[in-house]
C-alpha cells in the first residue's frame, strides 16, 4: 500500500506503540497537560518542524477504532501503521526514478493527538538515513516526483488542540523494509521508543 504526498492529502494517523504498561504510566502526565489555546507551525534548525493548530489534516473519516489499526503512545497514535505497515511488499520501498538522487514514493500515515498534549516524533541516528517524517506540507511536491530522504524531518512536534483529538495529514519516506524504533516525547513525560514495522513484519 503505497501511499503518496501531494498537495491534497487524505490522512491517517500517526505513532509507535510501545507497550500498553508504559503507555499507561505516563497516561496520568499527557492527561493533566495544559490546552493549547493556539500554535504557530514553524521551523527549527536542524530539520525539525513543529506542527500548527491550522496544519493541513483531516477532521474524520476513521473508524471509531482506529487505535486498534494504529501504534499507539499514550496521547499519540500512527495509523494504519499497525495493521498495514507491517505488511508492505518489497516493490514499495523502490525508488520511483533511476537518475539522480534515489527518490522514493511517500507512505501515508496520520498521527492523531489527545486535546492538550504535546508530542514531538523522532527518527533515532541509526535511522536517518532510510527514514524520516513527512508531515510538513511546504515540502509536499508532485507525488510522482518523489521525495529524497533529506526533503522530510528527523522531527515533528504535534500538539494536541481540540477534543476528541487533533488529526494531522502527512507520512513517511522510507527507503527500505525495517523495524524503526521512534522516540517518542511528550511534554511533560520521559521520552519512550515506539517500535513501527516498516514491511519488515514482526519487529
Amino acid at each position: 500500500m503505497r501511499r503518496v504526498v501531494a498537495t491534497a492529502m487524505a490522512g491517517a494517523v500517526l505513532l509507535a506503540a510501545c507497550g500498553r504498561d508504559q503507555g499507561a504510566t505516563n497516561a496520568r502526565a499527557w492527561r493533566t497537560a495544559r490546552p493549547l489555546d493556539q500554535t504557530i507551525r514553524h521551523r527549527l534548525p536542524g530539520r525539525r518542524f513543529v506542527a500548527g493548530c491550522e496544519d493541513p489534516r483531516v477532521t474524520g473519516g476513521l473508524a471509531s477504532d482506529y487505535r486498534r489499526e494504529s501504534v499507539v503512545a499514550g496521547p499519540l497514535a500512527i495509523y494504519p501503521a499497525r495493521s498495514e505497515f507491517p505488511r508492505l511488499p518489497r516493490d514499495d520501498f523502490a525508488p520511483v526514478s533511476d537518475s539522480g538522487p534515489a527518490r522514493y514514493g511517500a507512505l501515508e500515515a496520520a498521527v492523531t493527538v489527545a486535546p492538550g498534549a504535546r508530542v514531538t516524533v523522532s527518527v533515532p541516528r541509526e535511522d536517518q538515513r532510510s527514514l524520516a517524517l513527512l508531515f510538513d506540507s511546504t515540502r509536499w511536491s508532485d507525488a510522482n516526483r518523489g521525495y529524497t530522504v533529506r526533503e522530510g524531518d528527523r522531527a515533528v512536534t504535534f500538539p494536541g488542540c481540540r477534543a476528541p483529538y487533533t488529526q494531522y495529514s502527512g507520512g513517511f519516506v522510507v527507503t527500505r523494509p525495517q523495524c524503526a524504533h521512534l522516540i517518542v516525547q511528550a511534554q511533560g513525560a520521559r521520552p519512550v521508543r515506539a517500535t513501527v514495522s516498516f514491511g519488515a513484519r514482526a519487529c
